[in-house]
């Protein structure tokens, strides 16, 4: 952690949407909106909680970014939601997670060590669900991937409480969302347990209950009122105020933009959901 500190004090976005500060963007948060930093499973367990903004991100290609973004966090006092993507999206047999070796996955010998500096530094590990693609890989059944996985992190000693469903081409193509796989996620007017397959595979959504797993949440069912997102390398806002607002490519400032997107909201519940991947260090 110190090594990754010394490297970066702060991190920067260049994208389809720039964004100079890391940092600038959390604090806004906390002190220009003043809301409270909260884990997803912490919100789960008590979704009561008023004023707060759950940091979410999710894992989809770099660890070291991510842990990176970790330290500076971690030195700002801000606590944050790592979601760890399993290997299998566009058909890839192997990640910084591990490899898919005879129908299960092999971990990356440095992982859960990693997962662990993460949490030693207060931030919360979670799941990022593609079991769907997984399933269709390694031809097992989905209850026994998830129950697999939350084993390992358990006997790493990271206890998992949540997933947040991952937006794979694999799952458009099957008219599915990741989160289907479970009972309690239903949405969008889906028919649930309805069967899903491709070539020779074939699936079924709403098989079992995040409880039959020893989950407690999936991120995208707790209660929300304004989203922060760099969802496809371009910042946008969604509230219950602005409706959606997608910033300006150029524009140095964005900061401005999201405590409007706030006003007129008495109880925010605010998620940043940032993509390590989009971002780099600034020495």
């Amino acid at each position: 952690m110190d090594a990754i500190k010394l490297v970066a004090s702060d991190a920067f976005m260049s994208c389809r949407t720039s964004v100079e500060s890391f940092r600038k963007l959390i604090e806004l948060a906390r002190t220009g909106m003043g809301l409270k930093p909260v884990l997803f499973k912490d919100y789960a367990n008590d979704p009561q909680q008023r004023n707060i903004v759950l940091v979410r991100h999710d894992v989809d290609h770099s660890l070291d970014n991510a842990m990176m973004l970790g330290a500076i966090e971690a030195d700002m006092g801000v606590k944050a939601t790592y979601f760890m993507l399993h290997p299998g999206d566009y058909d890839a047999q192997e990640n910084y997670y591990g490899s898919i070796i005879k129908g299960r996955i092999v971990h990356k010998p440095d992982f859960f060590s990693r997962c662990r500096e993460l949490v030693a530094m207060g931030h919360e590990v979670a799941i990022h669900n593609d079991f769907f693609q997984l399933s269709f890989l390694t031809k097992r059944p989905i209850i026994d991937l998830v129950r697999e996985e939350m084993a390992a992190f358990q006997e790493a000693g990271i206890p998992v409480a949540g997933t947040a469903s991952h937006g794979s081409t694999f799952v458009r193509e099957i008219e599915a969302t990741n989160y289907e796989i479970f009972t309690e996620c239903v949405s969008g007017g889906r028919e649930s347990g309805r069967k899903v397959k491709k070539g020779r595979w074939t699936g079924k959504t709403h098989g079992f209950s995040m409880k039959d797993v020893g989950l407690a949440y999936e991120a995208y069912f707790l209660p929300r009122n304004m989203d922060v997102s760099d969802t496809g390398s371009a910042l946008s806002i969604h509230s219950k105020a602005a409706k959606h607002v997608n910033f300006n490519v150029t524009a140095p400032e964005h900061y401005d933009t999201i405590q409007a997107a706030a006003a007129g909201i008495d109880d925010i519940r605010l998620v940043m959901l940032i993509h390590p991947c989009w971002w780099a260090a600034r020495p």
